[in-house]
């Protein structure tokens, strides 16, 4: 069997995060077993519908690395792939399932359907169709669709008193829902549209998907495909229904990540991770390790939260992994973003070289390259730390002035003579020069960047933090 899996993505909202992990999982389980992935796109919703989200869909999967076989842009051998170019497939299907007598034409407005539900709630009923169209004999309902009554089309769910359905799912095993807590599920609408509960089953049989792998919230609803599979004398295909995943950033768009500087291996690492974990329990790891270690066995019953201190420390893991040319290259936007000059590459690396270990985003290394160009204002706290100084920094601006230092050592050899000459710790003027050049008690290596900086620009910091604050 040649493994076949697929992705609804909705049109409604942008990728998420939560709808990059069940693609993740489907393109890793396709790429594991040398099967095919498949995009499908679900719009048959079009009163939800946002064709401003097709772009953001195809390129944030390809900023990810999710690459799919057939659908989407590309096509394939079973489109069309996009729902609402195949409304008379299914059409034909939901009145093969009427002329069968397991599906009928339902004529109830949405008041009347209002009204039933409203008057269940009201007995402690749970809300259900309560089936009074189910009645109707099918001439007289033919008769009614062809002269134009308004009308869905619903599934006739057995009435077998105690019955189960069960559901073998490679994540929770097996699973009996009983046929009593299903309701006559509408699988064409008025608008002649199906229900995903309707269209997904046509389309997995007619485009031969081999395995489902989806959010659990389908589970219970699975139900109701393998009806649907029995009625027409298909094999459904084998599910796996991962875990929901608890707050956190769950529901955040793939781009608003992008756009914080989050690299994309560690978008994928998170993603991937709520809910998969692969037997070496490694917890930083790329899509390429992901998709060669692989297997369903691996989707966990639970998992936790969506939590977004995670993401921060996976994303300076796959920062530091990165080169530091590919990392001075990246950072150009996000240094025009803070309207920034880039510099030249070579000035952009060696910042990288400095900046990287304090780092989590492209957002914060750009940040920190814009403080070597804009020098930071000092606040209070700073200048009082400085005050306690003052006869010393002078000393240390000479110095930087009339001394060559273009590294790090060079900037030890001079700043560590300053001390000596002053009389105080070597620790005392590299905090002095950290206060004056960075503007905080903390800053990377300072040494590191007072040779970034260069001698001349290090030294007018330094004295500009001398001078008396204006009023």
């Amino acid at each position: 069997m040649t493994v076949r899996v697929r992705v609804g993505p909705s049109l409604q909202r942008p990728l998420s995060v939560g709808a990059l992990r069940i693609a993740l999982f489907n393109h890793a389980f396709a790429e594991a077993n040398g099967g095919s992935f498949v995009i499908r796109v679900e719009d048959t919703d079009r009163t939800r519908l946002d064709l401003e989200h097709t772009d953001d869909l195809y390129s944030m999967l390809a900023w990810t690395g999710v690459d799919y076989h057939e659908g989407g842009l590309r096509g394939g051998p079973y489109g069309p792939y996009t729902q609402s170019e195949r409304a008379d497939l299914y059409r034909t299907h939901a009145h093969h399932l009427v002329a069968a007598k397991v599906a009928y034409f339902c004529f109830c407005s949405p008041g009347e359907i209002r009204a039933i539900r409203e008057q269940q709630r009201s007995a402690g009923h749970p809300p259900r169709y309560d089936g009074r169209c189910a009645t109707i004999p099918l001439a007289q309902a033919w008769a009614r669709v062809h002269r134009g009554d308004p009308h869905v089309v619903r599934m006739r769910i057995p009435g077998e008193a105690g019955a189960r359905i069960h559901v073998h799912d490679a994540v929770h095993g097996k699973v009996g829902i009983p046929l009593s807590t299903l309701d006559d599920q509408i699988l064409l609408k008025a608008d002649g549209m199906p229900t995903y509960h309707f269209s997904s089953v046509v389309d997995d049989h007619l485009m031969h998907i081999t395995h489902v792998i989806r959010a659990d919230v389908w589970l219970v609803n699975t139900a109701k495909h393998l009806l649907l599979y029995d009625w027409f004398g298909w094999e459904p295909p084998r599910f796996a229904h991962v875990p929901p995943v608890s707050n956190g950033i769950y529901r955040t768009p793939v781009r608003e990540l992008k756009d914080r500087g989050v690299p994309a291996d560690a978008v994928v690492n998170f993603a991937a991770a709520l809910g998969w974990r692969q037997h070496s329990g490694q917890e930083v790891f790329t899509l390429r390790d992901m998709t060669s270690a692989f297997a369903l066995g691996q989707l966990r019953r639970s998992c936790g939260s969506a939590d977004p201190a995670r993401l921060e420390w996976l994303s300076g893991k796959h920062l530091r992994r990165q080169s530091h040319r590919r990392l001075a290259h990246a950072v150009v936007p996000f240094l025009t973003d803070l309207a920034l000059p880039p510099g030249t590459l070579a000035q952009r690396e060696r910042a990288v070289a400095v900046f990287l270990p304090h780092c989590r985003t492209l957002r914060d290394l750009a940040g920190h390259i814009g403080r070597l160009v804009r020098p930071p204002e000092l606040p209070p706290e700073v200048r009082e730390l400085l005050a306690a100084h003052r006869t010393t920094l002078p000393a240390v601006v000479a110095a930087l002035r009339s001394a060559p230092v273009g590294s790090a050592e060079e900037a030890r050899r001079v700043l560590e003579g300053v001390a000596q000459e002053e009389n105080v710790t070597a620790r005392t003027v590299l905090d002095c020069v950290r206060w004056a050049v960075w503007g905080s008690r903390t800053s990377p290596d300072i040494l590191a960047l007072v040779a970034l900086l260069g001698p001349a620009e290090s030294a007018d910091r330094i004295a500009r933090a001398l001078e008396p604050q204006s009023v």
